[in-house]
């Protein structure tokens, strides 16, 4: 919707911006909190959303690697307890990134940061992991089931290219403040997400995108009972509400893009299509290529 490559250039400017944050004229990088999972066949990346980290957690830990990484001039920073940043002195180059959700699994070397600085910002990610390891936060969580905090994945770097502009009678609403950040940079308003439709639309004209990924999680993890459960609540605190609303005439059209690595599933529905009782209801499997790939689906 924004006109960008699906890349990771560029992500920490905007999601900053989404935070909140003026990123300035300064280079940064996400430096996300991860559990790096080791085991028999190497080490896996597990998916950083389904961390739970306090504030004073991510606190204590970044207190750990901007005291070990000021002599390099790095400093973190934490507004979010999983959502870090670094900002770059001024002559450091950022590297070539893949993003987390793009790179579950197995760590592949291809996944880690590339470029003239891939090599410098591979041995900050070891000594990163190496420093969170014995900090007593990870020996905290340990003890009590949760697993560590032993890394921090580094990625959305670079010279961000301007989103394609959108009208300002768009409104994004959205969890995520990349998607924000991007939208206030192309001229759109931006808000949190509210945790259900409320029968109403946001104060304003236009178009108003909501985006859920509420069930996103479950699929990367592919869990299908958190997935079914995370669905039903779509179902429940969006879907059927805004089929209310649509009937009552408050809506004039909604339309659903359900997104995908390999496919996308886009529907829209208006008040008028209600009358077609005709239209019988099909099974949502009637509705996805079951011969794709499974990432894909």
């Amino acid at each position: 919707q924004f006109g960008l490559a699906p890349d990771a250039t560029g992500a920490a400017a905007w999601r900053l911006r989404g935070e909140g944050i003026d990123p300035g004229g300064a280079s940064w990088l996400c430096a996300d909190p991860v559990h790096l999972a080791v085991g028999l066949k190497g080490i896996r990346l597990t998916d950083p959303a389904a961390l739970k980290l306090s504030a004073a957690e991510a606190a204590a830990l970044g207190q750990a690697l901007n005291a070990h990484f000021a002599p390099e001039g790095l400093t973190f920073q934490a507004p979010h307890p999983r959502r870090w940043y670094v900002r770059l002195p001024q002559g450091l180059a950022a590297p070539r990134t893949t993003a987390p959700e793009h790179a579950l699994g197995p760590v592949e070397e291809s996944s880690l940061p590339a470029g003239d600085a891939g090599a410098r910002w591979r041995s900050c990610m070891n000594e990163a992991q190496m420093l969170l390891h014995e900090h007593p936060v990870n020996r905290a969580r340990e003890q009590s089931g949760e697993p560590p905090i032993n890394g921090v994945w580094l990625w959305g770097g670079g010279s961000p290219p301007a989103p394609a502009a959108r009208p300002g009678t768009e409104c994004w609403l959205a969890a995520d403040p990349l998607v924000r950040g991007l939208a206030l940079a192309a001229g759109a308003r931006a808000a949190n997400l509210p945790g259900t439709w409320s029968g109403r639309a946001p104060p304003g004209p236009g178009i108003h995108w909501h985006v859920l990924e509420q069930a996103r999680a479950a699929a990367a993890a592919g869990d299908p009972q958190a997935w079914h459960a995370a669905l039903m609540d779509l179902e429940t605190h969006w879907f059927a509400p805004l089929l209310d609303a649509l009937a009552q005439g408050s809506l004039g059209m909604v339309s659903i893009h359900a997104v995908s690595p390999g496919q996308t599933l886009s529907v829209e529905v208006t008040r008028s299509d209600l009358r077609h009782v005709w239209r019988r209801a099909r099974a949502l499997k009637a509705y996805v290529n079951l011969n794709a790939p499974a990432e894909a689906r």
